[in-house]
């Protein structure tokens, strides 16, 4: 550690040293391949080009960039198009050859990855995202199948510090890559020549683009749809440098997508603003293509193997976990990037706002264990109050009570632009506050941790601010925490069971402090105030 630290104490020393300035310009010049990187993410979207580059950054006039993130500064090609592939310079002869039918052309015969995220841990793959070149769905099996060259010794796929290399994706009872936290993916490895090129007239191959995801938690949940299972497939696609909006985001392995109505209404809400294409179900959707080409007798035989070019799979993470704080750092790009192009996905515009407007929520018909009795659980006990208390000190703001399953996901979210503070118990209603506008504020409520919580890494007796992790990475909006010390604060959402008997985080709501909470508006106004 000290040999590491010891040239950064003495650049600090003497800040004009030849070292220094070298460094100075490298953070410059990769600062700017930053900025480039999402600037160029989709050219049809130029209100995200203005935001991001202040509108002074212009399209190259020799061509059109890459359907990549820019970094490499790419040409616009198809991913197997540009990716080194080079003949070995030895010639080795595998003993593999394509068969005659296949098109002379064609260099599929094996497959390739490569990865973001931890390749010297085997469990590094709850973070990994990678992206799969000429890798198989065997229609028979299910499976998606990854060949590689016969009669040679195996080459490692991850480089364990302490297990040493590893052969297979299927390693220590899981996957390469999380799908989601109950489901990883790895494709099975085959020893032998792909079947585009093995079997090419019983073989289709897909030239666009697709993505493995898979939903973690219920989808109906705003924030875990849109912040942690369809960004996912925009957070991956950019970080392996490879995004497409024409990408097809194929639904798991395990399960089809979730037929729900709140679920229906966030993907179709979301989707477009990341993807051209509706998700699909992986099986549904390989068959329905396999019997589509036999059916239209575009194959002379039928169709066995399904072959991606490329599929990317990974990157999920948990963004609201106390213990897994660490996933959110540094991706605020990725989060601001995404926040723009729902914004553009609504043809909404963003002002600064010339005069205050207050929201408060009020919880209404969760679906939290689909149990009746707790549509309202985590909410403010004595909401009510808490309005009458805030309209009697501001009679001149507008105050508007807010039911955020009534409105259109456009309508919440035009909503929020224009609104410059929110008081919201934590959870899903409180998902769309990044759409706040610069320097607007909300009041947040915490719970009082009744018992250490292993999976979500908090402490008993502490007050937790639920999606503190994440907002934590927001930085254009002000946050403040209405922290909960005592039980005497909470009540039991169910009313067959007492305080004692319910989980504090989630069936439990806060009786609120009239004299604090407005203390707490007090403070957002003066802070708002020239």
């Amino acid at each position: 550690m000290s040999s590491l630290m010891a040239p950064t104490a003495a650049i600090s020393k003497k800040p004009w040293t030849a070292t220094a300035i070298a460094i100075a310009i490298l953070t410059v010049v990769v600062g700017s391949l930053l900025i480039g990187d999402f600037s160029y993410i989709d050219l049809n979207r130029s209100q995200e080009l203005h935001r991001l580059q202040g509108g002074s950054q212009k399209l190259p006039a020799d061509g059109v960039p890459s359907r990549a993130s820019n970094l490499l500064r790419l040409k616009n090609q198809p991913f197997h198009m540009r990716t080194v592939r080079i003949p070995h310079p030895l010639h080795i002869d595998d003993g593999v050859k394509p068969a005659p039918s296949a098109p002379p052309t064609n260099s599929r015969r094996f497959s390739h990855f490569r990865c973001f995220g931890d390749e010297n841990s085997v469990e590094g793959y709850t973070e990994r995202g990678c992206s799969f070149e000429n890798v198989c769905y065997n229609l028979e099996s299910r499976t998606i199948q990854f060949y590689r060259r016969p009669g040679i010794p195996p080459r490692p796929v991850l480089f364990d510090a302490v297990k040493g290399e590893r052969y297979q994706f299927e390693d220590e009872g899981h996957g390469f890559v999380n799908l989601q936290l109950w489901e990883s993916f790895g494709p099975i490895m085959v020893d032998n020549i792909c079947p585009a090129a093995a079997t090419p007239d019983s073989t289709l191959v897909l030239t666009q683009p697709h993505f493995l995801w898979s939903n973690w938690a219920r989808d109906d949940n705003l924030g875990h749809v849109l912040w942690e299972e369809i960004s996912t497939i925009w957070y991956t696609m950019i970080r392996l440098n490879a995004f497409d909006p024409k990408v097809v985001a194929m639904h798991g392995l395990a399960n089809d997508l979730p037929d729900r109505p709140l679920a229906n209404k966030f993907r179709k809400a979301f989707f477009p603003a990341v993807l051209d294409t509706d998700p699909v179900s992986i099986h549904s959707y390989m068959r329905g293509l396999a019997e589509e080409r036999l059916f239209n007798g575009s194959s002379p035989a039928p169709i066995t193997d399904i072959c991606f070019d490329q599929l990317m799979a990974g990157g999920n993470m948990q963004r609201f976990v106390q213990r897994n704080f660490w996933h959110n750092q540094g991706h605020e790009p990725l989060f601001y990037g995404l926040r723009g192009r729902i914004i553009d996905r609504f043809n909404l515009t963003e002002t600064v706002p010339t005069s205050h407007r207050i929201l408060v929520t009020n919880k209404t018909n969760s679906m939290y264990h689909d149990d009746p009795a707790l549509t309202n659980h985590r909410g403010l006990h004595n909401l009510p109050e808490v309005i009458d208390a805030i309209k009697a000190r501001y009679p001149s703001v507008p105050l508007q009570v807010v039911q955020w399953d009534t409105l259109s996901v456009r309508d919440q979210i035009s909503l929020l632009l224009s609104s410059t503070l929110v008081v919201t118990p934590p959870g899903g209603v409180s998902m769309l506050l990044p759409f706040l506008p610069e320097g607007a504020h909300a009041i947040i409520f915490d719970y009082l941790e009744k018992e250490d919580n292993w999976f979500v890494g908090s402490l008993a007796g502490r007050s937790i601010s639920m999606e503190a992790p994440f907002w934590n990475h927001w930085p254009h909006f002000k946050k403040s925490y209405y922290q909960v010390f005592s039980k005497e604060q909470m009540i039991s959402d169910d009313p067959r069971r007492t305080l004692d008997e319910v989980s504090w985080r989630d069936e439990a709501s806060i009786v609120v402090n009239i004299d604090k909470i407005l203390g707490m508006v007090d403070a957002a106004f003066e802070e708002m105030a020239p």
